[in-house]
């Protein structure tokens, strides 16, 4: 089993602890040059105020292979949790940001989608 799955233009990295990091990571930065790469990070309110996500965003924020990186935020319906969010993800620097699913503009988008078929 291949240490990624990719199925059309998205890849799916698992088992990372089985898998020598220097070596995936020199991977990752060979292939940037011809393939960007974005993150695309789902947490919770309760995921953002656990103690790890600080340290998660620490480290993301070292990974100079990474053109974009998106954290979608869910299940709060509070703009303080999106502040916070916000807040907590400036380690990852300029090309990270909030998609806030719950948030006002979300669900109003979430809405137009239900009601055009796609639910």
């Amino acid at each position: 089993m291949p240490d990624f799955a990719q199925r059309g233009p998205i890849t799916t990295l698992h088992d990372l602890g089985v898998v020598e990091s220097d070596r995936l990571e020199a991977v990752l930065r060979r292939s940037v040059a011809n393939y960007p790469i974005g993150l695309v990070l789902p947490i919770t309110a309760s995921d953002m105020k656990a103690p790890p996500f600080q340290e998660i965003t620490q480290e993301l924020g070292k990974a100079d292979y990474l053109d974009t990186s998106v954290i979608i935020l869910n299940r709060t319906e509070s703009i303080e949790d999106y502040q916070e969010a916000v807040r907590l993800i400036k380690p990852m620097g300029p090309q990270a940001r909030v998609l806030w699913t719950d948030g006002p503009r979300g669900s109003q988008a979430l809405a137009e989608l239900e009601e055009a078929g796609f639910d």
